[in-house]
């Protein structure tokens, strides 16, 4: 069985940038971490550049 798995990266606009492009620069950033921890996490980006881990697991 193929297993599926998500990374996500979250941001919200204006707490993580004055503009919407800045905000969306947040998000990938913090996809690019979930990514590099292992895949199959949601990072939220932080103000302060550090991050919030939440694993989500499907079984």
């Amino acid at each position: 069985m193929t297993s599926i798995t998500a990374s996500l990266g979250v941001a919200s606009y204006p707490d993580r940038g004055r503009t919407g492009f800045v905000a969306i620069q947040a998000t990938d950033a913090a996809l690019y971490r979930a990514k590099a921890a292992g895949r199959n996490q949601v990072i939220v980006a932080d103000r302060s550049g550090l991050k919030i881990n939440l694993t989500y697991s499907c079984l």
